[in-house]
C-alpha cells in the first residue's frame, strides 16, 4: 500500500491514542486536551522504503506513546488495547498497522524554537504533574518506630505480631495504609521473612481484599526500599484505585519511571520476588492489582547507583522520594496528592479518619 497512506494512519492512531491517554476520566469536553489545543501531543512521522520515523513534541510523549502501544517503554509490537471499563474507548488500531513495531531511534539534531523537556521538571509537568518543595521536617528520630515520641499512634489501625498498620500523614485516598514492621529496618520487605516481611504480605492481601469489597477498588502497593538521608524505616503503600483506571497508571509509572532516569521493567515471570531479590538489594517494586489479575513492577539498584547527576549539576536520587503517590496523581489529575504535605489535615480530623478506618480494616486483618 502506499507509503503516505500507511504513514498518515500511523500518525493519527498514535495522536489519538496519546490524547486518550492524557484525557482518561475526562468527563467535561470543554476540559479535554486535544492536539489542536495542545502542542505537546503533535506527532509527526518520515516515512522510507521499510522503515519510518516518529516526531514528537518531548521525550515524556514518546515514552507514554511507546508505554500506551506496546505495553513497554522500550517498544515493540502493537498490542491492542484491553476491554474498556466505561467511558472512552481506547482507539483501535486499523487493519494496516497489524504487526507494526516501534523501537526508539536517535533523532536528527534540529534547530527549532520549541522548548524540548531537558529537566526532571520539565518532565514533569510533561506528565501533568509540579513538584512541590516543603521545608524539612524538624524530626530527628524514626518517625515509625514505636517507642520513638514522634510516632503519630493516633494514625495507627491495627498492630500484630511483627508489624502494624497505619493511616499516613497526609494519606492519598480514605483507604490509604502503610505496612510498617514492629522493629526497626531498612531492609525490604520482600527480603525480610519471618522478620516482619512475612506477615506484611498476608496483611497486603486481606488489605487488597478490603479496598475490592468496602470501596469497589483496585489497589495500587509499592516499596521504595531506598535508603533516604535522614534514615528508612521499611514500610510498604496501599493504595486504593478507582476501578478501571490500573492500564493508564502502569502506562504513566513506566513513562515517570523513564524519565526520572530508572528503569522500571514489568516482572514477565513467574517467580516470586524472593526469588529475584537477596538481603541487600536496594529497589523499587510495585504491584498493581485488579480482581482478575496483579501485575507486578521492579527496579533493582545497581551498587553505588542511588543518584544521578542532573543538568543543572546537582545529585538526586533516581527513584523521586513521592515516585507512587505522583503516578497516583497524575493517572487521577489531581497535583495535590502528590506530596503528603500538601493533604495533612488537623490532628482531629485525622484522629477521625484513622478510627473510621481502623474499624472498616478490622473485619478483614484481625
Amino acid at each position: 500500500q502506499p507509503k503516505s497512506k500507511f504513514g498518515d494512519a500511523l500518525r493519527q492512531f498514535v495522536a489519538d491514542t496519546l490524547e486518550h491517554v492524557l484525557n482518561e476520566g475526562v468527563d467535561d469536553p470543554a476540559d479535554r486536551v486535544t492536539v489542536e489545543t495542545e502542542p505537546a501531543l503533535k506527532v509527526d512521522i518520515r516515512i522510507k522504503k521499510s522503515f519510518g520515523f516518529l516526531e514528537f513534541a518531548s521525550h515524556a510523549a514518546a515514552t507514554m506513546a511507546l508505554a500506551a502501544l506496546t505495553t513497554s517503554t522500550d517498544g515493540g509490537t502493537l498490542v491492542p488495547p484491553p476491554p474498556s471499563t466505561g467511558g472512552d474507548s481506547a482507539p483501535k488500531p486499523p487493519t494496516e498497522l497489524v504487526g507494526t513495531v516501534l523501537r526508539w531511534a536517535k533523532g536528527e539534531e534540529k534547530k527549532s524554537n520549541n522548548k524540548r523537556p531537558k529537566t526532571n521538571k520539565d518532565y514533569m509537568e510533561a506528565l501533568g504533574l509540579k513538584r512541590k518543595h516543603f521545608p524539612a521536617d524538624a524530626r530527628t528520630d524514626c518517625w515509625f518506630c514505636l517507642a520513638s515520641s514522634t510516632c503519630e499512634k493516633h494514625l495507627i489501625t491495627g498492630v500484630h505480631d511483627t508489624c502494624y498498620s497505619t493511616m499516613p500523614k497526609g494519606p492519598a485516598d480514605p483507604g490509604h495504609v502503610l505496612l510498617v514492621p514492629v522493629a526497626h529496618s531498612n531492609q525490604g520487605t520482600w527480603t525480610m521473612g519471618d522478620k516482619g516481611g512475612n506477615e506484611i504480605l498476608e496483611l497486603k492481601d486481606k488489605i487488597r481484599e478490603h479496598a475490592s469489597k468496602v470501596y469497589d477498588k483496585d489497589m495500587f502497593i509499592f516499596e521504595r526500599a531506598i535508603d533516604t538521608r535522614g534514615g528508612y524505616h521499611t514500610h510498604v503503600q496501599c493504595i486504593p484505585i478507582p476501578r478501571g483506571v490500573a492500564p493508564d497508571l502502569q502506562k504513566v509509572m513506566l513513562a515517570h519511571a523513564n524519565a526520572s532516569g530508572f528503569d522500571l521493567r514489568p516482572i514477565q515471570s513467574d517467580l516470586g520476588l524472593t526469588t529475584l531479590l537477596s538481603e541487600d538489594d536496594r529497589y523499587f517494586y510495585a504491584e498493581v492489582a485488579t480482581d482478575l489479575q496483579v501485575n507486578r513492577f521492579l527496579y533493582k539498584l545497581a551498587e553505588n547507583d542511588d543518584a544521578q547527576t542532573t543538568t543543572d549539576g546537582k545529585r538526586r536520587p533516581r527513584v523521586p522520594l513521592q515516585f507512587g503517590r505522583e503516578v497516583v496523581a497524575s493517572v487521577l489529575k489531581k497535583p495535590e496528592l502528590a506530596h503528603w504535605k500538601s493533604c495533612v489535615v488537623d490532628k482531629e480530623q485525622e484522629a477521625e479518619m484513622a478510627a473510621t478506618l481502623r474499624e472498616s480494616l478490622s473485619e478483614y486483618t484481625s
